[in-house]
Order: C-alpha cells, then sequence, then structure tokens
C-alpha cells in the first residue's frame, strides 16, 4: 500500500510541476514583449508609454482566463482595454436580443397562420350552414 502511494504523490507532484512551470517564453523584439507560458498560467511583460514595464498575469487558459492580475498598466490603457471588453460584452447581449426576436417573430408568424387557418375553416362552416338546402319535389 505505501508503494501505491508513493507513486500516486510522485505523479500529482509530477503533474503539479507541469501545471506550474514554464514552457515557452516568447520575445517580440518589434513591440519588446516578453510572453512566458505554463500549463495553467501565462505572464506578459510590455512597455508602457510611460517607460516602464507593466505586467499582466493570466490564471487559466489565455484567451478565456480564471483570474488576471495587471500591474504597471497606464489609466489610458485601462480605460482602452475596459472600452473594448464593455464592445465585446454590448455584442453579445446584441446577438442574443437578435436571437431572441427572430425566435418572437417565427412565433408569431406561426400564430397568425394558425390564426386564419382557424378562421378559414369557421368561414367554410359557415358558409355550408347558410347554403340553402335543395328542394324536395
Amino acid at each position: 500500500m505505501k508503494r501505491i502511494g508513493k507513486l500516486l504523490g510522485g505523479v500529482a507532484t509530477a503533474a503539479a510541476l507541469a501545471a506550474l512551470i514554464p514552457y515557452t517564453s516568447d520575445y517580440d523584439a518589434e513591440t519588446d514583449t516578453q510572453k512566458t507560458h505554463a500549463l495553467l498560467w501565462t505572464l506578459t511583460s510590455k512597455p508602457n508609454p510611460e517607460g516602464k514595464r507593466s505586467y499582466h498575469f493570466a490564471l487559466g487558459r489565455e484567451d478565456a482566463p480564471v483570474l488576471e492580475f495587471r500591474a504597471g498598466e497606464t489609466e489610458a490603457e485601462a480605460a482602452a482595454r475596459e472600452a473594448e471588453e464593455a464592445q465585446l460584452f454590448a455584442d453579445d447581449l446584441q446577438a442574443e436580443a437578435n436571437a431572441a426576436q427572430a425566435e418572437a417573430d417565427t412565433k408569431a408568424a406561426e400564430a397568425e397562420a394558425a390564426v386564419d387557418a382557424a378562421e378559414a375553416a369557421t368561414d367554410a362552416q359557415e358558409a355550408d350552414q347558410d347554403a340553402e338546402p335543395p328542394c324536395e319535389g
């Protein structure tokens, strides 16, 4: 039983190290940006307009992080990022509203068609009742 415990402990330790130790580090000389990736986190370092460096730490996937930490970001950069995020959020809401409106329009058209069919059936019955019975004679 001790061997299984040691084996599982070793596997857990290896998995934790694999998730925490960086596996790539990219440097873009054109923008002076340094990006370090690990399985569970990403650290980005780039210069800001004031001549200092700003840091962005993302825990989770890079495109959809669970937690984000930013340091050294100027107010203008923060405002621009927040405006971009707000626009993305508004675009998502607009897409959902458009889908809901299209669904409502479809249901309204189906209901109108059902009402028209019911009226046509009622008109046909009333026409049969109004017709004079054939003469017997």
